[in-house]
């Protein structure tokens, strides 16, 4: 099977290319602007297949796509591989503009496409025995490192 993974921050470094690195009978395709990202991360995990644009993504015969863009540049690209009927696992949030949201939504089901919003962990082991928790007022999560603690954005729990 011929998967792309669009975008390669953060969340891609950590979470999914080490997991598809280690697949079997999975062709990786990569796509990112930054060519020295691009190249460094093909190399590291001996990726063979990697574009400079997404037209060259999608005429390569790609069957899946994750993407892990910024989220202004989602529905832009989310729109073009739903076009093309493939299917799309994109990082939350879709869209910053609920209409645009609407839009793809919409667009996947006239292509009976697959498009799917992921949220990476919500089947974490630790987070799905919270869910078994009965009467809780309150639950508590502490952060184990050296690093100080931080708010907003750069927290991953």
């Amino acid at each position: 099977m011929k998967v792309a993974i669009i975008g390669l921050g953060g969340i891609a470094q950590k979470a999914y290319l080490p997991v598809f690195a280690e697949m079997e009978n999975v062709e990786i395709h990569l796509y990112t602007r930054n060519s020295a990202k691009l190249k460094q991360l093909s190399d590291k995990y001996r990726f063979s297949y990697i574009h400079q644009s997404i037209d060259s993504l999608i005429a390569s015969g790609i069957e899946a796509a994750f993407v892990h863009s910024s989220t202004a540049s989602h529905a832009e690209i989310v729109r073009q591989l739903l076009v093309q009927k493939i299917p799309v696992y994109v990082d939350k949030p879709i869209s910053d503009h609920i209409e645009e949201a609407r839009e793809l939504t919409k667009l996947a089901k006239e292509q009976n496409t697959i498009l799917m919003t992921g949220f990476n962990r919500r089947f974490v082991p630790y987070y799905q025995q919270l869910h078994e928790q009965k009467n809780t007022n309150m639950i508590v999560i502490q952060k184990k490192s050296p690093q100080p603690a931080k708010c907003g954005a750069n927290l991953y729990l």
